[in-house]
């Protein structure tokens, strides 16, 4: 029988590999769970995707008699965020502040953002980061601006996108995501005058990098690299693949530019990317 510190660890060691059927087992073997645990139980079925689980464990948790903290909040509102329970979301902000006394920091906001603008309550979405005493805070209004790209919301998505940029003019994902949501309803004119002010304002993108191990050997790809010693053995068995998926009928979503780079005509960039 493990110790409850060590438990504990197994659980974090689980969850951080996404085996939550694991960790579930293991936070079983615990006789008297605390805080702790109950939290990282919580937040790892919420960030697994497992919504209804982690609610369900936050319940269970306040029949046991374990009084949530902030930490324990957040993982709520994670799985409210990722399931689209909007009106449970808010109910729990409500419990966290009135019943438990708990002021919400920067990431339980930001949860309440992201939540109300993946449903497409965008105006409500802006009014809460505007009450929320964190107004000033470029992740807050970022993740409104992902929800408006979701949305295709161009009219507020371009207020929003100001408001990051003038917060972080040297950041480039705001730039690029506001090019994005002009590149995708088809206003061209916009989404140029985007890119030209990155250049001009010497804003560049970090390339994506996906690495891979292959015999304790550590490799690294961008896109369309051609920097290994065996890129053109690759691209061959890439070729390979994407002639088995066309004929599978796939089709591609229109590729979107990148606002730092020229746009191409072709999908070799979205094939080819790391």
């Amino acid at each position: 029988m493990l110790s409850a510190c060590a438990n504990l660890a197994a659980i974090c060691m689980y969850a951080k590999c996404g085996d939550v059927d694991s960790a579930t087992m293991t936070f079983k073997e615990i006789k008297n769970p605390d805080i702790v645990s109950w939290s990282v139980m919580i937040s790892s079925n919420a960030q697994h995707g497992c919504a209804k689980e982690a609610l369900e464990l936050f319940e269970m948790m306040r029949d046991s008699g374990i009084t949530p903290n902030h930490i324990t909040f957040v993982g709520v509102l994670v799985a409210c965020s990722h399931e689209g329970l909007v009106e449970e979301g808010l109910r729990y902000l409500e419990v966290m502040k009135k019943d438990h006394g708990i002021t919400p920091n920067v990431k339980h906001s930001a949860c309440m953002v992201d939540l109300l603008g993946l449903a497409g309550r965008l105006a409500e979405a802006e009014i809460f980061i505007m009450n929320s005493g964190f107004k000033g805070d470029p992740v807050m209004w970022r993740s409104l601006l992902s929800a408006c790209r979701v949305h295709k919301a161009t009219g507020i998505g371009k207020h929003v996108a100001e408001r990051v940029i003038a917060l972080e003019p040297e950041a480039s994902a705001s730039y690029v995501l506001l090019f994005n949501i002009y590149k995708e309803a088809g206003i061209q004119m916009p989404a140029t005058k985007i890119r030209n002010l990155m250049k001009d304002r010497g804003v560049k993108k970090e390339p994506g990098l996906s690495w891979m191990e292959v015999g304790n050997v550590v490799h690294s790809f961008v896109v369309g690299d051609k920097s290994h010693p065996n890129s053109q053995v690759i691209y061959l068995k890439l070729e390979e693949m994407l002639e088995k998926i066309k004929k599978l009928d796939y089709v591609d979503e229109k590729p979107v530019s990148d606002a730092s780079e020229p746009m191409h005509n072709d999908n070799s960039m979205v094939n080819y990317h790391s």
